[in-house]
């Protein structure tokens, strides 16, 4: 059925409006978008113009050694995730955990990655993995509507 309304809208130049919760299917079949939040336009435009970062987004995979701190899963003076996330963002970083020991890190301006290595150093936090990302539909919809 994706396949029909992509082929309708991208192919044969119809104009198809899609109603879904379905974000990664929304992406998959249109190029605009409207994203509505308690009856109100939250934001409109060209897919790909509104996932454009203002910033740079980056995934991050960390852990912090059990030996560093007083107890298992604590780093200095008791570092925590929550603490960790919580330095990051006293820093202007926002972070949206998306496993256990994963999340995205949002950098704004021209920060990068010297950033976030400089916070996880201070913390004694080990980076695993740091990679740049690519804001998905499911981004822009949070921060429209002011979700973290």
């Amino acid at each position: 059925m994706l396949d029909l309304v992509r082929d309708l809208a991208l192919v044969k130049n119809v104009n198809v409006i899609v109603s879904s919760h379905l974000l990664p299917d929304i992406e998959y079949t249109c190029s605009h978008v409207v994203v509505m939040d308690k009856g109100q336009i939250a934001a409109h435009g060209p897919i790909a113009s509104l996932k454009q970062p203002r910033g740079r987004v980056f995934e991050l995979r960390f852990k912090i050694p059990a030996s560093v701190g007083i107890a298992a899963g604590e780093g200095r003076e008791g570092t925590t995730f929550e603490s960790f996330v919580e330095r990051l963002r006293a820093a202007g970083l926002e972070c949206h955990a998306t496993e256990e020991d994963v999340m995205r890190v949002f950098v704004p301006g021209e920060g990068g990655a010297r950033e976030i290595f400089g916070i996880a150093a201070a913390e004694r936090v080990q980076i695993r993995h740091l990679r740049p990302s690519v804001p998905t539909l499911e981004d822009v919809f949070a921060q429209a509507v002011g979700e973290q």
